[in-house]
């Protein structure tokens, strides 16, 4: 009788070992694979998991600019600024402040009424952003829709003319760079190269903090007619206090 429960407690003890040995393997293969997935992702695809994840925040602190240089035939200069907080990213609710600046050609013939606008703005959850009459000439403004997000992260396989992508760290994260030229053919003899450099800081935890584009691209007129002018556009977001759903 004892021969045979000292016989069950050794397989039994042995079976134990095998599902314990097993059950470490399987964790380390699964360590080992969370390892290798994070060292396959590119820097295009860390970029946009941090606009995807800034998204799905419940609130954050922005800071947008905007300026073109001209931005069009009539205006040599415009800039645009909104800082504030959107309270309820999720249902677009935001409060904070507007300026919009506009500056008229030197061309006489070629003027438009110069804009200096600046207020505050409430944006309601299904409704547009508003700018009280009272900071615009008695006349209430309606900016309509606000940007609150990044451009996406370029596709590297697209067909550029160049595409170059470099990063850096910086006191916060990291700071990524990528670089686009893309040949552009209207089909009506416009032929032209569009340059868009953009740059994402991202902090420790991966988030999107900065955001800012620069576009270079010949001016078109109101009617289609290309330029030899030069335009360039500047988009920069900055993001603080970032807070997300639970």
């Amino acid at each position: 009788m004892k021969k045979s429960i000292v016989l069950f407690l050794s397989a039994f003890l042995i079976a134990g070992c095998s599902s314990n040995t097993t059950q470490t393997q399987e964790k380390k293969d699964t360590d080992k694979q969370i390892v290798q997935t994070e060292l396959e992702k590119t820097p295009e695809m860390i970029v946009q998991n941090s606009i995807e994840k800034l998204k799905k925040a419940e609130s954050f602190d922005m800071e947008f600019v905007e300026e073109d240089t001209p931005m069009n035939e009539f205006y040599k200069y415009a800039k645009t600024t909104i800082s504030g907080t959107w309270t309820d990213v999720q249902n677009e609710v935001f409060e904070g402040n507007y300026g919009d600046v506009k500056v008229h050609n030197d061309d006489p013939d070629a003027k438009r009424n110069e804009m200096d606008l600046e207020g505050p703005i409430t944006k309601k959850a299904g409704e547009d952003a508003i700018l009280p009459a009272e900071y615009n000439d008695g006349y209430e403004f309606s900016l309509g829709f606000i940007d609150k997000f990044p451009t996406d992260v370029p596709n590297p396989n697209e067909e550029y003319a160049e595409y170059t992508s470099e990063q850096e760290e910086t006191e916060n994260g990291i700071r990524y760079v990528f670089h686009t030229i893309t040949t552009i053919d209207r089909g009506n003899g416009a032929v032209y190269d569009e340059t868009i450099d953009y740059v994402y800081e991202l902090d420790d935890d991966e988030n999107l903090i900065y955001f800012k584009s620069t576009w270079v691209s010949p001016l078109f007129t109101n009617s289609g007619i290309l330029t030899d002018q030069i335009r360039t556009v500047t988009r920069e977001f900055t993001y603080e206090n970032i807070t997300y759903i639970e």
